[in-house]
């Protein structure tokens, strides 16, 4: 990690006294233990500040959405950011000659806070040590000592793309950037045994998992390809939502979600991670990206392509409007 923090410290530094870029979005260290917020870096005295490590789990393209066209702004991301950021751009949200891709190849991944807090039984921690692949955290009446795969975001876990697909500076990196799993797994291995299950127990799984959401939003606002001046949950004229907590009412939201990420999730599971009930819900978007790569070949995301349902082939197969998948 150290290698990566330098070759990152000259990128910047060279961007910001070379006046290529107005600004950079990076990351600093957050007021609690293994948390990071974003960072504007604009002067070199900000570079100090900046972090790189594997807590550093917000997807910064999500700010790219609220700077104006034309602002030349550089920005650091892993793989899986840098999809969302093809589809925003191929989705005409950004232009790509405003931006500036620092691309870090990902080593393990980046750590899931939910898992973190259910592995500690719900306790608050004020201090944490890595040694190796091994966490130690502490609090007031308690230590622990917890495996760093056992704290993985799931999407890092399964990841198959560790180096980045675009980009216009390059972090040096050690050569070997590995997953921590042993053997070689299956990227949708976990939606193929959640499809063994019969249909009332996958209703039932998403029904226990769905009441616990309290309509909280946080799966929306920390989803770069959710960028609605108005999303439909808060839209009146018409009426759409009636804003309680009937599971019907959640379920028309996750649903819909679902719908408009289909062929479009870049499984960077920032939905999950951001959510306060612990809810698994990136499982049903990844469900459908597996379903646009079965039918439709749509697995690579890539500049210029258009979305699995915003393009038409005339050879689309088209069994499932017959034959019930």
């Amino acid at each position: 990690m150290e290698q990566i923090k330098k070759s990152l410290n000259e990128i910047v530094k060279s961007l910001i006294s070379e006046k290529k870029v107005e600004y950079v979005f990076g990351f600093e260290e957050g007021t609690l233990p293994l948390k990071s917020v974003p960072l504007y870096i604009e002067k070199e005295e900000d570079i100090d500040r900046m972090i790189w490590n594997e807590y550093c789990n917000l997807n910064l393209v999500k700010f790219l959405l609220e700077e104006p066209h034309g602002k030349k702004i550089g920005i650091i991301l892993k793989n899986c950011e840098i999809r969302s950021l093809i589809v925003l751009i191929n989705e005409n949200q950004i232009n790509r000659e405003d931006i500036v891709i620092i691309g870090v190849p990902c080593s393990y991944g980046i750590i899931d806070f939910n898992k973190v807090s259910k592995l500690i039984g719900g306790k608050e921690f004020t201090e944490f040590k890595k040694n190796g692949n091994d966490y130690t955290f502490k609090g007031v009446d308690f230590e622990k000592t917890i495996k760093l795969q056992d704290i993985l975001s799931n999407s890092c876990v399964y990841c198959k793309d560790k180096n980045p697909v675009e980009y216009d500076y390059l972090v040096e990196a050690p050569i070997e950037f590995k997953t921590i799993q042993e053997e070689d797994i299956d990227e949708y291995l976990d939606v193929i045994e959640f499809e063994k299950k019969k249909p009332k127990e996958r209703w039932e799984y998403f029904k226990k998992e769905l009441e616990k959401c309290t309509l909280c939003m946080a799966c929306r606002e920390s989803c770069p390809l959710c960028y609605c001046k108005v999303c439909f949950i808060d839209s009146n004229q018409p009426q759409w939502f009636d804003k309680t907590e009937d599971l019907s009412e959640k379920l028309l939201f996750h649903m819909t979600r679902a719908i408009h990420l289909a062929g479009r999730c870049i499984m960077c599971e920032a939905c999950t991670r951001a959510c306060p009930e612990g809810i698994n819900i990136h499982l049903l978007y990844k469900k459908l990206r597996k379903m646009s790569k079965d039918r439709w070949n749509a697995d690579k995301i890539e500049l210029g392509d258009p979305s699995v349902l915003g393009s038409y082939k005339i050879d689309d197969p088209q069994e499932f409007m017959v034959k019930e998948d």
